[in-house]
């Protein structure tokens, strides 16, 4: 079977900061149906430490999006990552929201944001977007660059054999 070209993207969308506005005690952002509700108090799953700066509060909410830092401090301590995507801060208040799953399946994992600072710059009509390639057709790449990988260590043993080939 002759290996098809294909490559596999992540589906992605990008939070920012509106100018305009800081995040207040209460907003929420729901990604893949879990809602994190920013909360000076952690005393719920889902809640991210709120303060005042902005910057601050993105990079809560990367911590517990993917359940890293400290249990208890940083999220709340029953909090568990994303099932269905990551969270990088990629620069001060700028975090990009990954599917964990490439292709084009992470287009489908729904995202909202309340009504204050937080602000969707990738335009992504509230689901991750721009995920590329389907799974099956990696899977068949896999298995025909395999065999061809066989077919190669065959000729290699046989050139073993006889070097003149």
């Amino acid at each position: 079977m002759p290996i098809q070209e294909t490559t596999l993207v992540r589906a992605f969308a990008t939070l920012t900061a509106d100018a305009d506005a800081d995040i207040v005690e209460a907003e929420t952002v729901v990604i893949g149906g879990v809602t994190y509700t920013f909360d000076a108090t952690l005393d719920a799953v889902g809640d991210v430490p709120f303060v005042t700066a902005f910057a601050t509060n993105m990079a809560a909410l990367v911590k517990v999006i993917n359940a890293t830092g400290t249990s208890g401090t940083d999220y709340f301590a029953g909090q568990t990552k994303n099932q269905y995507c990551h969270a990088v801060l990629k620069s001060s208040g700028v975090v990009t929201i990954y599917s964990r799953v490439a292709g084009v399946s992470g287009n489908l994992i729904p995202i909202t944001i309340g009504t204050s600072a937080i602000v969707l710059t990738d335009d992504n009509s509230a689901v991750l977007d721009a995920g590329a390639g389907f799974v099956d057709l990696a899977i068949d790449n896999l298995q025909a660059s395999a065999q061809i990988n066989s077919e190669v260590a065959q000729f290699l043993a046989e050139m073993e054999i006889n070097p003149n080939l």
